[in-house]
């Protein structure tokens, strides 16, 4: 699991051979088997025996600012068993293993819009919903159908089955808003309408909270799977994020049709729309206590942050596996 010291006055030490979790209330120990790295996010202390004891074992310490952006870590001197998960990631991305991997985090997206589109919180289904509904059913099934094989074989297929998807839900969604923040299309640089502003603000912090949880797993994000390779571009946090979009998809919209989130909330000009400061000051509090949920998912109830770490961590398991 991952650790996580995201309260101010935290106090992390070393305990007989295992970690020492401390707050003016309670302690609680932890053994080093079970922390697969430490996240700190908060004004905490933590000793040089827990610094210690983190490093022997190979567990990672990431500092970083809310809402994720990773500013330091501190690793073992020796690397200890970092360099082999590295090359077993990047033999793993260019074998036949990856496409049903990737494939099964892009189903769980599609399974989470499904549920979404038939939500109780629509109180008319229209036909843009129930062709969207059909079309993410096919794809999800022949996703569900891909055989392992070379990610180059498989790429433009599965590509293919996700824009199709993508082509028939963000109409459905923006059809079932209520006005002004109905929308046609995806917009993404520049947003074009409402929804979208809030909503490419809320990926970019989703993407910071799942590059920070990767690293904590010890995996590369330079190192991609579908998405090829881009020295400069974290791609297999491109990979990741897919089955975690819809939670800033149903936040925004929560925050629209309980009227919270309103039209004093952009900026707009002539061809764009942006999240003002009113807008951030709403969102960025809200979606961060949204993700401290919990919530059910494939049979496991976990806060939504740590249904973004679970995945990471079946990608180490099945790398150390092989």
């Amino acid at each position: 699991m991952q650790l996580i010291l995201d309260t101010r006055g935290l106090k992390l030490a070393l305990k007989d051979g295992s970690f020492s979790l401390k707050t003016k209330e309670a302690e609680r120990t932890i053994g080093p088997g079970r922390v697969s790295s430490i996240l700190i996010t908060a004004d905490c202390l933590i000793t040089t025996g827990a610094i210690e004891l983190a490093v022997e074992e190979g567990i990672p310490i990431i500092f970083a600012t809310q809402p994720g952006k990773v500013v330091a870590r501190i690793w073992s001197a020796h690397l200890k068993g970092l360099p082999e998960l590295r090359k077993l990631q990047m033999q793993y991305s260019e074998g036949e293993e990856a496409i049903p991997f990737v494939a099964s985090l892009m189903q769980m997206r599609i399974e989470r819009q499904l549920t979404f589109l038939r939500s109780p919180l629509w109180p008319v289904i229209n036909e843009k919903v129930t062709t969207a509904i059909q079309t993410l059913s096919t794809a999800k099934k022949k996703m569900m159908e891909l055989k392992p094989a070379p990610v180059e074989e498989k790429r433009n297929t599965l590509m293919g089955l996700e824009g199709s998807a993508s082509a028939r839900y963000w109409p459905a969604l923006g059809s079932l808003l209520p006005a002004p923040f109905t929308f046609e299309n995806r917009s993404r640089r520049p947003a074009m309408d409402m929804f979208n502003a809030a909503l490419n603000y809320l990926y970019a912090l989703l993407y910071a909270r799942v590059e920070t949880l990767l690293m904590g797993a010890g995996l590369d994000p330079y190192i991609g799977m579908l998405h090829a390779e881009d020295f400069k571009t974290p791609v297999l946090v491109f990979d990741f994020i897919e089955p975690f979009r819809p939670y800033a998809e149903q936040f925004i919209t929560e925050k629209i049709m309980s009227s919270e989130l309103k039209e004093n909330c952009f900026d707009k000009k002539e061809k764009e729309v942006r999240l003002n400061r009113e807008g951030k000051k709403l969102l960025i509090p809200g979606f961060n206590e949204f993700m401290l949920q919990t919530e059910t998912f494939a049979g496991k109830k976990r806060l939504r942050t740590d249904h973004i770490g679970a995945s990471c961590s079946e990608l180490v398991r099945r790398l150390r596996k092989k």
